[in-house]
């Protein structure tokens, strides 16, 4: 590795896109201020519920990598929020402030986020997604079959003490 190069800082990654996301959903307006309205966070919450469907266009580059994702009824994406604020130490729109790291608002350190979509239809390098709630252009990072197990161990909500 030479100087410089991203590999050669422990504090620097490098990330590059695999494809781009295709949704209905805008922002809608400059990105500036807080990271979620309450209604913004509703209009997500709602979009989601109603399964809104997205495309997923995977790059040429890395199409090979989709050979049998049709085998899964869903995927996890890993994605890059492109439209998020500036990171906060506590989310505000709660019922009382939260550390960032005990919410899902995308004003965080580092804005990557995973989300689980239900595979409609494979064409090509071309995924029909239901269940899309990031903004159109939405940069894709990765994808990954969802396996029910993995889920099944974890609980959800706040851990009782």
């Amino acid at each position: 590795m030479t100087e410089g190069s991203p590999a050669a800082s422990p504090h620097l990654l490098a990330l590059r896109p695999i494809g781009v996301i295709r949704t209905g959903i805008h922002p809608s307006g400059p990105a500036a201020g807080p990271p979620l309205t309450p209604g913004e966070l509703r209009a997500r919450i709602a979009a989601s519920a109603r399964r809104e469907r997205g495309r997923v266009e995977v790059f040429e580059e890395f199409a090979a990598g989709l050979a049998d994702v049709e085998d899964y009824e869903h995927l996890y994406l890993f994605f890059w929020l492109h439209h998020s604020t500036p990171p906060r130490d506590l989310a505000p729109f709660m019922s009382s402030p939260r550390g960032i790291f005990a919410t899902r608002s995308p004003s965080r350190p580092n804005p990557l986020v995973l989300t689980i979509v239900r595979l409609v239809e494979r064409q090509g390098r071309m995924l029909i997604v239901e269940g899309v709630d990031m903004y159109d252009g939405t940069p894709l990072l990765d994808i990954k079959p969802y396996v029910e197990h993995s889920a099944q161990e974890a609980t959800t909500g706040r851990a009782s003490r």
